[in-house]
């Protein structure tokens, strides 16, 4: 059994993992309903509230919750190395900007030349979306060898490169 799974035995963890993972949730929840989405070739209200949507970010939020509450026990453990955070990190935010139409959301980073990048986003969002389930699993799969104290990465960067 994976320590990720095992630390959830404790009920603080526990409820960790769940308030994280409701508050990331209704944030993505608001994002779709009360933001613009892409329809039909137009920018509209609400448009962002399907039920795959709804169903990758339940899967997202209890991931980032996941990577919450493994982090705090990374912590706890005085190990403060935490080398998957930054996969994990960029997985959220991918994620997270494929619940809405960032074209019509956020027109102000669009104005310094960003709206390419969006517009990918908007195109490609079930590839956008499968990458960030891709990092955030990596990054707990990471997560899980530190906690076990058997991460890999940690033995290659802790490792003095003149011995």
């Amino acid at each position: 059994m994976p320590k990720i799974v095992r630390i959830l035995k404790e009920p603080r963890y526990v409820f960790l993992l769940i308030g994280i993972s409701i508050l990331f949730f209704d944030l993505s929840y608001y994002l779709m309903a009360f933001t613009p989405g892409f329809e039909n070739y137009m920018c509209v209200i609400g448009a962002s509230l399907t039920t795959s949507n709804i169903i990758f970010s339940a899967v997202l939020g209890i991931l980032f919750g996941l990577m919450v509450v493994s982090m705090t026990e990374l912590v706890r453990m005085k190990r403060s190395k935490v080398a998957a955070s930054s996969a994990s990190g960029l997985g959220m935010i991918v994620g997270g900007l494929t619940v809405f139409c960032p074209l019509c959301v956020l027109p102000t980073i669009s104005f310094f030349g960003v709206s390419v990048f969006f517009s990918l986003v908007v195109e490609y969002n079930l590839i956008f979306k499968a990458a960030s389930m891709i990092l955030m699993i990596g990054g707990l799969y990471l997560m899980n060898g530190q906690l076990k104290e058997d991460c890999l990465v940690c033995n290659i960067v802790g490792k003095d490169p003149e011995a």
